[in-house]
């Protein structure tokens, strides 16, 4: 029998490789085989058997890692848990800190409504003992009180909400402690206008907010800090703005006839059909701000910055424009007729179906 026909050698492996390794030594093999024992030379020496080759499994290390998983599992106390089990160990991980959270939240969120509130109804105790017992808004104030009040006024503004904010201005205008216009019968044409009697210049006045347009003409918010003021169809008719910042308002149809706006800001400001007749701009910022279709007759816009602005539609009768910068401007449609435009800069602004009878120096 020769060496590749031995039925020992011969086995039903699962794959088979070239091996130079023997399953026992060759004077075994010789003795099985009947053949004498001589030392192989390389014209004596049999080629090299096809022989299985079964990997070593590393038992113990496959049994580690069958039980690791469920050593590890008990360890952490979730043994014989599924996966649903698992999802649901999660879930509750994940929602009770972020209920935890939205609680704390809300709890602070009502302690600091408390807070305003109690802040707010102490501010309208002291005003009203100062009105009646002190004399506030009257000629014979008392000096201190005359300065005490607009620095508490001050001091309220700056840590209430925007809903109170509103509350608060309409109660100090209904007092006539900021200036006030009695209303006449034709709106936008206010009479008898008082004087402020509480200086805010400078007020944060930002976020304010108002359940529905109040009437607020002659109202004094010179310098006022009201950038994203809602405040869209008031009738803010003389009223004294200067150096206030309105940037982004919203003073959509507001009636500001008369109004004293001398450098305002009104950035982004939205416009639209606002009743601006004799109003006093001069060197207000009112970049790509919208007046489309607003009333600007008889306004006084010199060296105002009305750069990439929304001026379609919009009337400018005998408007003065002298020195205004209006580059980009959108002037479509807008009458201009008599005008003053004199040194205005006008690059690049569109004129299409404007009315320029009579416009210029």
């Amino acid at each position: 029998m020769s060496y590749e026909e031995s039925p020992s050698l011969n086995p039903q492996p699962p794959y088979v490789t070239e091996s130079s390794e023997r399953p026992f030594p060759e004077s075994e093999l010789r003795d099985r085989l009947g053949e004498p024992s001589v030392a192989p030379t390389a014209a004596t020496e049999p080629p090299k058997a096809k022989v299985a080759v079964f990997p070593a499994l590393p038992v113990q290390t496959t049994q580690q890692r069958i039980h690791l998983p469920q050593r590890f599992w008990s360890w952490v106390g979730l043994k014989d848990k599924t996966l649903f089990d698992l999802l649901q160990l999660l879930g509750a991980s994940i929602a009770v800190p972020v209920f935890l959270a939205l609680l704390t939240y809300q709890q602070a969120k009502t302690a600091d409504d408390r807070q305003r509130h109690e802040m707010m109804s102490n501010y309208f105790d002291e005003m009203t003992e100062l009105m009646l017992n002190k004399n506030l808004g009257e000629s014979g104030q008392d000096s201190k009180v005359q300065s005490m009040a607009p620095a508490r006024t001050l001091s309220t503004l700056r840590q209430l909400d925007g809903e109170r904010k509103g509350q608060l201005l309409k109660f100090l205008y209904e007092s006539n402690l900021i200036g006030q216009c009695k209303l006449s019968a034709k709106p936008g044409q206010p009479t008898a206008c008082q004087d402020p009697v509480l200086d805010l210049n400078g007020a944060r006045l930002n976020q304010t907010t108002f359940d529905q347009p109040v009437p607020l003409p002659g109202i004094n918010l010179t310098a006022a800090f009201l950038p994203g003021a809602q405040l869209p169809k008031f009738d803010l008719s003389r009223a004294q703005l200067p150096n206030a910042n309105l940037e982004g308002a919203n003073l959509t149809e507001a009636i500001l006839d008369q109004a004293q706006m001398v450098k305002v800001q009104l950035v982004n400001a939205v416009l639209k059909d606002a009743n601006l007749h004799k109003a006093t701009l001069n060197g207000a910022f009112m970049r790509k701000a919208d007046l489309s279709g607003a009333t600007l007759t008889e306004a006084k816009l010199d060296k105002a910055d009305l750069q990439e602005a929304n001026l379609s539609n919009a009337s400018l009768v005998k408007a003065i424009l002298t020195k205004a910068i209006l580059k980009n401007a959108n002037l479509n449609n807008a009458d201009l007729a008599d005008a003053n435009l004199k040194e205005a800069k006008l690059t690049g602004a569109d004129l299409t179906g404007a009315n320029l009878e009579n416009a210029g120096s």
